[in-house]
């Protein structure tokens, strides 16, 4: 028989989640518990640091308990990022941690530069976007297909919206347009530190709370796994 029907049974299988936040929101550490949470005790987290190694900061952190680290510099090419994950899972990253993801759109060999070297070599306003966002999708696609959990951070500016009037200033997400809905989760974090989950599957549901802290707990609900508390202190 070429395809074999079986009875659906739920597995904890990897899950996508993307992260946005102004500088200083607690993006990083949020998403470090998170990822402790989601690997269990004595799983191999590790963080791909585009920041100049400002996460860092939290290598001694003692609820997070370790985790591997990846300088990653210029250029942040869609390529060079699935370069690095594979890297990461090679090494046996179960939880992977992107800060930030925000220079793959907006960095050094990113995706607006990669349309503007379009442009310059005679490509029309979008023709020069056609081979960034071919190369955007296969990074995208490589990341929500792992045989490990991943979690993006991803920087939000104030800008200007001249079409209100008066024109408004709006909170923006450096992160190209559609790179949100292919994510499984999703959340903001406010200034005061606090998770908004503005997508959360069904499933998931149980295991977040509106509007609070991020914590390891969070992380280790959504795999659909129980850890006894005292298993993560170290």
């Amino acid at each position: 028989m070429e395809f074999e029907i079986i009875k659906a049974v739920r597995t904890s299988s990897p899950v996508s989640i993307f992260i946005e936040g102004e500088s200083g929101s607690g993006k990083t550490y949020s998403a470090l518990l998170m990822a402790r949470g989601l690997a269990g005790p004595d799983g191999k987290i590790g963080i791909i640091d585009t920041e100049g190694g400002r996460s860092l900061i939290y290598a001694d952190d003692k609820e997070i308990g370790g985790f591997e680290y990846m300088a990653f510099t210029a250029p942040y090419s869609p390529a060079r990022f699935i370069q690095a994950i594979d890297a990461a899972i090679a090494d046996g990253w179960k939880v992977i941690v992107i800060d930030s993801a925000s220079l793959e759109h907006d960095g050094e060999g990113g995706l607006i530069e990669m349309a503007e070297n379009e442009s310059a070599s005679g490509k029309n306003s979008m023709q020069k976007w056609i081979k960034p966002k071919f190369e955007h999708k296969k990074f995208l696609n490589h990341s929500v297909g792992l045989p490990a959990h991943i979690i993006m951070c991803f920087r939000q500016t104030i800008t200007t919206d001249f079409s209100a009037k008066p024109p408004a200033s709006i909170m923006s997400t450096v992160a190209e347009k559609n790179t949100k809905f292919v994510m499984e989760i999703h959340c903001t974090i406010t200034a005061d530190h606090k998770a908004h989950w503005s997508r959360i599957p069904k499933p998931y549901a149980h295991c977040v709370e509106q509007d609070s802290l991020i914590t390891i707990e969070t992380g280790a609900k959504i795999t659909g796994l129980s850890y006894p508390l005292n298993d993560f202190k170290r």
